[in-house]
C-alpha cells in the first residue's frame, strides 16, 4: 500500500485534535498513512507542503478563506461561503471542500428534533459561522447572524439570504431562538441570554463559560467535539476513500493526549536552519541548547566531515546514536538534530518520548539554493537538488513519525522561525 501524508494547517495549530482523530481512523483500517500539525502563516506555506509530499490537509482558522488563493477547484459549498476546511487530491489535481456544513448538520440532528421554521442565531461570521448558516438553512431554520461588525453581518446576510442583527442586540435575538451556534469562543458576553428552551452548539470545544451558562440556565449544550467529529468523518473519506467509523473517531475525541514540552527536538533536512533557529528559540524559552552534530564532534574528537571521509556514514551514525541516548529524558533543552537522526527507530522513540518534535520544512530546490560555504558530506554530488529530493523522500515518513509539528521555513529567516514557534508554544504551554 502506498503511504500518504496529510496535515492540519493553522496558526495556531497545536490545539487541534485532528491528528489524533486521523491516527485513530488509520489504526482502525490498519493503514500506515500519517497526519501531522503544520504551523502555516499563509496559503504559500500550505502550497509548499502540498507540492512536496503531502496529499491533502484540513484547515483551521484563520486560514479557511486564505486557501482560496491557491486556485484549486472549489465545491459548490466552498463557492457559496468562500471558505474551505479540506483540501483533497484526486490524481494530479487538488480540490477545496467544506465539511463544516456536515459537521453542524449532524451535531444538531443527533441532539434535537429539528423543526422547519425554528429560529436560529449564529454568532460570528467567519468561515465556521458561514458554514453554520448554510447548514441551518438546509435544515429549514430561520437564521439570524449576530456579529461585532454590523456591516460585515449585513454583507453576508445578503449573500446568504438570512437575517442579521447587531452584536449588542444578541440578548434580545436569543430570547426567541431555539438554536444558537457560537463560533466566537469566550468572546460571547451575553451568557445571561441563554435560556432553557435553547439548544447551543459551540464550535470551541474548550469554551467552559458557554457550557456553564447552559448548565445554569437549563439549555441543551452540544460540545464542539461533536462538530469536530462529524466534520472529520467526510474529510477523511475524501482523503482516503475509505469508510470511517463514527465510534472510533468519537472515542478518540473523548481521549485527547496532552502534549509534553520537556525538551524540544528540531528535526528536518540539512540547511533548514535548525541550529540557528534553535539557538534563538532556546534564548526565548530560557532553555539550554544542544546541537547533535557538535556533540558528535566532541565525542569523536573529529569533525563531521572527517568522520564521513575517513570512517564512513555508519560510524557517524553510531556516534550520533550515542549522543541521542545521552539526550534521552532531557529537560528544558532545545536540541537541533542532524538531518539523518530520524532514520534510526531508537532515535525517533527518544524524540517522541522526551518532549516535542518540530520538523523544519523546505523544498529541495530551496535547500539547494541555500549556499553557506559549507559542503555537506552527503551532498558531494553534481546535482545537489536531486540528491536532496531523494534524501527527503527516503526520510519523509521518519520526520513525520517523530514530529508533532511541521514548520514551513521558506521565505522566513531564523529569527522569524524562532518567533513563530515561540508564539505557538505560548498558546499551548505555560512558557515565559
Amino acid at each position: 500500500m502506498h503511504r500518504k501524508y496529510f496535515f492540519i494547517a493553522g496558526n495556531p495549530v497545536l490545539h487541534s485534535m485532528s491528528p489524533e482523530l486521523f491516527a485513530a481512523h488509520v489504526a482502525d483500517i490498519s493503514s500506515g498513512h500519517l497526519y501531522t500539525s503544520a504551523l502555516c502563516a499563509d496559503a504559500a506555506d500550505i502550497k509548499l507542503l502540498l507540492d512536496n509530499g503531502f496529499s491533502g490537509c484540513n484547515i483551521t482558522a484563520p486560514l479557511k478563506e486564505e486557501v482560496l488563493k491557491l486556485g484549486f477547484a472549489k465545491s459548490q459549498s466552498v463557492e457559496k461561503i468562500c471558505a474551505a476546511n479540506t483540501i483533497w487530491r484526486s490524481g494530479d489535481e487538488f480540490f477545496l471542500e467544506n465539511t463544516d456544513i456536515e459537521g453542524v448538520d449532524m451535531a444538531l440532528t443527533r441532539n434535537m428534533d429539528v423543526v422547519r421554521g425554528q429560529k436560529a442565531v449564529v454568532a460570528g461570521i467567519g468561515g465556521a459561522g458561514r458554514a453554520a448558516v448554510v447548514a441551518l438553512q438546509q435544515l429549514g431554520l430561520d437564521v439570524t447572524i449576530v456579529n461585532r461588525s454590523v456591516d460585515n453581518a449585513q454583507y453576508w446576510a445578503e449573500l446568504l439570504a438570512c437575517n442579521f442583527a447587531s452584536f449588542t442586540a444578541s440578548e434580545e435575538t436569543l430570547s426567541y431562538a431555539q438554536v444558537f451556534v457560537s463560533t466566537i469562543g469566550n468572546n460571547f458576553p451575553f451568557l445571561d441570554a441563554i435560556h432553557k428552551d435553547l439548544v447551543v452548539l459551540d464550535a470551541d470545544y474548550k469554551n467552559t463559560a458557554l457550557k456553564e451558562a447552559c448548565k445554569e440556565n437549563g439549555a441543551t449544550y452540544i460540545s464542539g467535539l461533536q462538530w469536530l467529529v462529524f466534520q472529520a468523518i467526510p474529510s477523511f473519506m475524501y482523503f482516503l476513500g475509505s469508510m470511517v467509523s463514527e465510534d472510533v473517531i468519537a472515542a478518540a475525541a473523548d481521549n485527547k493526549t496532552e502534549l509534553q514540552l520537556s525538551s524540544i527536538f528540531l528535526t528536518g533536512m540539512m540547511k533548514t536552519g535548525k541550529t540557528t533557529s534553535g539557538r534563538l528559540l532556546a534564548q526565548k524559552l530560557e532553555y539550554d541548547f544542544a546541537d547533535t552534530d557538535l556533540l558528535v564532534e566532541q565525542l569523536a574528537g573529529k569533525t563531521v566531515d572527517e568522520i564521513f571521509k575517513n570512517q564512513g556514514e555508519e560510524i557517524f551514525r553510531t556516534y550520533e546514536k550515542q549522543v541521542m541516548d545521552r539526550l534521552a529524558g532531557s529537560k528544558r533543552m532545545v536540541i537541533a538534530t542532524g538531518g539523518g537522526v530520524v532514520s534510526d527507530e531508537q532515535n525517533r522513540k527518544i524524540i517522541r518520548e522526551s518532549g516535542l518534535g518540530i520538523c523544519l520544512f523546505a523544498s529541495p530546490s530551496e535547500l539547494a539554493s541555500r549556499g553557506n560555504g559549507v559542503k555537506r558530506p552527503l551532498l558531494s554530488v553534481d546535482n545537489e537538488e536531486l540528491c536532496l529530493k531523494q534524501l527527503l523522500n527516503s526520510r519523509f515518513s521518519d520526520y513525520l513519525n517523530c514530529s508533532q509539528l511541521v514548520v514551513p521555513v521558506e521565505r522566513k529567516d531564523a529569527e522569524k522561525v524562532a518567533d513563530i514557534i515561540y508564539s505557538e508554544l505560548q498558546t499551548v504551554f505555560s512558557v515565559s
